[in-house]
């Protein structure tokens, strides 16, 4: 018990024994705090839907990774680099293994062009460049698969009180 000093403000008179209100500032709690139960262990009406959700993400993570460990074998495969050159051969790109840009160079023959005309002859001989590179070309489905949001909205509208 601690003798409180007395404060009209505080409505006690002085002297009045009271009960600290919990650990002194000083004293540290060491004891280890328990983890969280897992939703997963707590009875559910979306239960099911946690585990179908759960299974998909591993699925969808074994499936990234073939993929990665295929695009990186098809890396490794190809050559250094390629380059490419426009049809009038005002512009030459190269690329790296990637398909990355490393060097353009424009002709003479570049400086008469309008800005539209520059423009197409260095996509035609980046597109070359990376036509002679090789590879597999990533597919608008692929494309689209990187922004595929069914699994976190799904969680949303359950979160939300929806039903699955």
């Amino acid at each position: 018990m601690t003798s409180i000093p007395s404060d009209p403000r505080a409505g006690h008179d002085a002297g009045e024994q009271r009960e600290p209100a919990g650990p002194a500032p000083t004293e540290r709690v060491t004891r280890p705090i328990p983890p969280p139960p897992s939703p997963l262990d707590q009875p559910s009406r979306h239960r099911a839907l946690l585990e179908e959700i759960t299974e998909t993400v591993r699925r969808r993570l074994e499936e990234a990774a073939g993929a990665d460990a295929s695009a990186r074998a098809d890396l490794a495969a190809r050559a250094p680099g390629a380059t490419g050159e426009s049809g009038d051969g005002a512009v030459r790109v190269t690329v790296d293994r990637k398909g990355l840009i490393e060097r353009v160079d424009y002709a003479s023959a570049a400086s008469g062009m309008t800005p539209d005309e520059l423009r197409g002859a260095t996509f035609e001989a980046l597109d070359e460049a990376k036509a002679r590179l090789g590879g597999r070309r990533v597919s608008a489905g692929a494309v689209a698969a990187l922004h595929d949001r069914t699994v976190p909205q799904t969680i949303l509208h359950v979160a939300q009180g929806g039903t699955p």
